[in-house]
């Protein structure tokens, strides 16, 4: 997802209420994943690198943007 300027806004996708890993998780469609452990996620390989870097950790933070409105979401 980009702002008007054209900056990246953070990663989104279609369909995530189709995906029971996401539901289970509490995504919902539209949301736009903005941060993983504080680490600004503004492509797909970010996030991989960023999954890969922290899976051996207890809890993942994740920074959303839900309906303009900025979420926190823990697991």
């Amino acid at each position: 997802a980009y702002d008007d300027a054209g900056n990246a806004l953070g990663m989104t996708a279609d369909g995530l209420n189709n995906l029971p890993l996401a539901q289970k998780l509490g995504f919902q469609d539209g949301d736009i994943v903005q941060a993983i452990n504080g680490e600004t996620i503004d492509s797909l390989d970010k996030v991989t690198e960023v999954l890969e870097r922290f899976q051996s950790v207890d809890m993942i933070r994740v920074s959303v943007m839900r309906g303009g409105s900025p979420q926190m979401m823990t697991y």
